[in-house]
């Protein structure tokens, strides 16, 4: 049996990450891209902490700036200040704590965490 390929990574530069998970489960291919696995961490890592965020901007912002890296998203959108990264932070975990597993928008999450870079 000869070598087999598989793609565990896609990324699709500029374009919205939801848009393309939803066109791969349209095609029938698992809905996974790396922007959904970085923001899974994200959201696991604001749940472990159970809302202590005080002196955790770095991580917050480490973790946001993984997201956009490996998306292939880095030069259109930088992470906000470490204030408002806080901000968005405890406000996602609130919602988060608030409903069952709800579905965090690549559109909700660049609004909490991102700014747009100028050309």
């Amino acid at each position: 049996m000869g070598p087999e390929a598989v793609l565990t990574r896609l990324v699709v530069r500029g374009a919205d990450p939801d848009q393309v998970n939803r066109l791969l489960v349209a095609g029938g291919a698992q809905g996974r891209v790396v922007v959904r696995e970085q923001l899974g961490k994200l959201i696991g890592w604001l749940i472990d902490r159970q809302g202590a965020l005080e002196g955790r901007a770095r991580n917050v912002k480490s973790l946001v700036e993984r997201v956009l890296a490996e998306g292939g998203l880095a030069g259109r959108y930088a992470p906000k200040g470490d204030p408002d990264l806080l901000e968005a932070a405890r406000a996602l975990h609130e919602r988060l704590m608030a409903g069952r597993a709800p579905f965090v928008a690549w559109d909700e999450f660049v609004g909490l965490f991102c700014d747009e870079r100028a050309d």
